[in-house]
């Protein structure tokens, strides 16, 4: 998805959401894996997934910032308040899965992802 012109902010959550499946598929295989081998190429799907995602938080942000945004954010309100709301939990239930799949996983995998993903994806907490 091109995010340089954020003028579609629907456009934008339904990429929020389809990002939000693909990283429910692998924390599933992540979870399924036994050995740290199978694991190495999840977790830097995951980490480029978590990459992607911030760059698409970003986009909306500054569509949320722009004139057209502060406009249609005051005028339905509710409805974009119930989509970030609908995120929100889910990206809070991811973010604990992951934080719960990686300290089980070890201090080798604790170390090697927490820099990249947990910070990226934090980062694009909404």
């Amino acid at each position: 998805m091109n995010v340089s012109k954020p003028s579609d902010p629907a456009a934008l959550l339904g990429e929020l959401e389809r990002l939000g499946a693909e990283m429910d598929a692998l924390l599933r295989a992540f979870e399924a894996c036994d050995s740290v081998q199978a694991r190495e190429p999840i977790l830097a799907a995951i980490a480029a997934l978590l990459q992607a995602r911030g760059t698409v938080v970003d986009a909306f942000v500054a569509w949320c910032a722009s004139p057209q945004g502060k406009r249609a954010m005051a005028s339905g309100r509710r409805h974009w308040q119930d989509a970030l709301a609908r995120l929100r939990t889910h990206d809070q239930h991811r973010a604990e899965l992951l934080r719960t799949m990686v300290n089980r996983a070890g201090e080798h995998l604790r170390q090697r992802i927490a820099q990249q993903s947990l910070l990226i994806y934090q980062r694009g907490a909404l």
